[in-house]
């Protein structure tokens, strides 16, 4: 693990250095904790082979029926924060250096977004944490989760509609990289969101949000990634 995390480091720092925009100043110590316990459960808990990785902000931390929704998977939710691609590229490599994972579900950019990144810059940020992926993963599928439109986030509807065409454009270029375009179901007719799939404080999903998501990282999971097929038991001896 300590190679891979040295390697992973290395990786990182090269591909933040091959951007010309200038770095954040190190406001991600604001997720240093909460980083520091999830290292600590993953190393509790240890990350069986194939499971699957959920990583990202807080749409990932806060699916909290995640084991139940695939009971048949070992699942692991990596999500933290309100995180930012930039919080990924910071922290992103003592995390996954400890995940052995089957397939990845990657959910990011629409806090960068609204926080006046560009749809451009985010998407940069975005082939930056691919590319990191792909060092320690180079075979496992990718999928990326679209960026949803928020009641309270619609000011940013143009731009996230915007870096998910860019994303889009990318992923289908590259192999094993899904776009599992769950956020155009979270939207009605006229295109606004809607109100039933976001919690109350219009921002973060619902169980019904969830549930949408879930079908689509289900149906990418039977056709990328499907469950191992358990032993079956041998027969009962008969009776004497």
């Amino acid at each position: 693990m300590l190679l891979r995390f040295l390697s992973l480091c290395l990786a990182a720092g090269f591909l933040a250095g091959s951007t010309a925009r200038a770095e954040p100043p190190p406001a991600d110590a604001i997720f240093r904790a909460e980083v520091e316990g999830l290292v600590k459960r993953l190393d509790a808990a240890g990350t069986a082979p194939g499971s699957i990785a959920f990583l990202g902000s807080s749409s990932i931390r806060l699916w909290r029926t995640l084991r139940a929704d695939f009971p048949d998977r070992e699942v692991i939710n990596a999500g933290f924060g309100g995180s930012t691609i930039h919080n990924w590229l910071f922290y992103g490599p003592r995390l996954i250096s400890r995940i052995n994972p089957a397939a990845v579900i990657l959910y990011v950019g629409e806090n960068d977004l609204a926080t006046g990144s560009t749809p451009e810059q985010t998407f940069e940020d975005l082939r930056r944490l691919y590319h990191l992926l792909r060092i320690v993963y180079p075979d496992v599928p990718v999928a990326f989760l679209a960026v949803k439109t928020s009641p309270t986030r619609t000011a940013f509807t143009a731009s996230i509609d915007a870096f998910n065409a860019l994303a889009r454009g990318f992923l289908v270029t590259r192999d094993h990289a899904p776009f599992l375009d769950a956020a155009a179901e979270l939207r009605g007719p006229d295109g606004a969101p809607r109100p039933e799939f976001f919690q109350s404080d219009g921002l973060h999903l619902s169980a019904s949000g969830y549930a949408i998501f879930r079908r689509h990282v289900a149906t990418f999971l039977a056709a990328r990634a499907p469950a191992p097929m358990t032993a079956a038991k041998p027969p009962a001896a008969p009776p004497p």
